[in-house]
């Protein structure tokens, strides 16, 4: 089961039909074809794969009954809000197998990983994840807690621990480094205006 961007299935599609002979590769947005796949998979009497999009994939109750099957997330970054319903239906899942492809994991946030690793297999608790590699604090000045992130640690430990469940961090020759961000402060008077205003 593979699960991306609406605008990727034909890409995945295209990509399973050229390079892998004797597999069925059907769009699930179809009505049609996600029963043609639900009785393939039922059969196994051939490799089956189904796309579908993430606005989707939890409006197709009938993929929870999956059994024995690998989950493929195309930008797994986009399940990293465990309270959204895509992300809830998709942790829900029973897959032996998972592959998360991502160029943006976290954005930079490494507290946006804690949803994805748990995918991965890693059983630790949120509140523990927060506690062993996360600097937070709570700001209680618009009337309700709101978690403020400070920083990280522990950062050499978190990559040993996704590396023990299956992290590849890979850079294809496509890739390449950005040069080093010059910073330059142009002064511009203000007006009368905007110092009335002020």
């Amino acid at each position: 089961l593979v699960i991306c961007q609406k605008s990727k299935i034909e890409d995945w599609l295209e990509h399973f039909k050229m390079h892998y002979s004797g597999i069925l590769a059907l769009d699930l947005t179809d009505k049609a074809e996600l029963q043609m796949f639900l009785i393939e998979v039922s059969k196994k009497s051939r490799t089956v794969i189904g796309v579908i999009n993430y606005e989707l994939a939890f409006r197709r109750p009938e993929l929870k009954k999956l059994e024995h099957f690998t989950l493929m997330l195309d930008e797994s970054s986009l399940i990293q809000n465990e309270n959204a319903k895509r992300s809830k239906f998709i942790m829900n899942l029973k897959p032996d197998n998972v592959v998360l492809l991502s160029g943006t994991p976290t954005g930079g946030k490494y507290e946006k990983l804690w949803g994805q690793m748990k995918l991965l297999g890693w059983k630790i608790s949120k509140e523990m994840f927060y506690n062993q590699y996360v600097q937070y604090h709570y700001d209680d000045s618009n009337g309700f807690p709101l978690m403020i992130i400070d920083g990280y640690k522990n950062e050499e430990r978190l990559k040993k621990k996704m590396r023990e469940h299956g992290c590849h961090f890979l850079k294809t020759e496509e890739v390449f480094d950005l040069p080093e961000q010059i910073h330059q402060t142009i002064r511009v008077d203000t007006t009368k205006e905007y110092r009335k205003f002020r």
